[in-house]
Parts: structure tokens; sequence; C-alpha cells
């Protein structure tokens, strides 16, 4: 998977969308796209968030709607 910076600002608050169908892996943050990959090692798991050391985040609201009908 190809990571990219994306600058984050102290007292903001991001949409993060993630989309996972099969092997297709897209991630935006505020409808900007900062990774869109086709990767089979991970056509099913978990989703993670993670922040660095000495750092501080909230996370709210978060939704998981399948695709598929």
């Amino acid at each position: 998977m190809i990571l990219r910076e994306y600058d984050l600002e102290k007292n903001i608050w991001y949409w993060i969308n993630i989309e996972a169908k099969g092997s297709e892996i897209k991630i935006s943050i505020n409808d900007y796209v900062v990774i869109n990959t086709d990767d089979t090692l991970f056509n099913t798991g978990s989703i993670t968030m993670q922040a660095g050391q000495h750092t501080h985040m909230q996370i709210d609201d978060i939704q998981v709607t399948s695709l598929e009908k």
C-alpha cells in the first residue's frame, strides 16, 4: 500500500472515508484521496485508527456500511 502524507491541523475535525471492496482500497480525508490501491494482501480484516507518540486523537460517529445489497 502506498501512504501519502496529509497535513492535519490541531482542533479541526476531519471526515475520513474508507472504501474497501475485495482488494480495492480507497481512503479519503475531507474528500481528498490519500490512498487508492488494489492490494490482495488486505481483502478482509479490520479498520485501525492510530495516532503517533505524544499526540491526541478523538474519534466520533463511526459507521460501517455494506456495499453489497
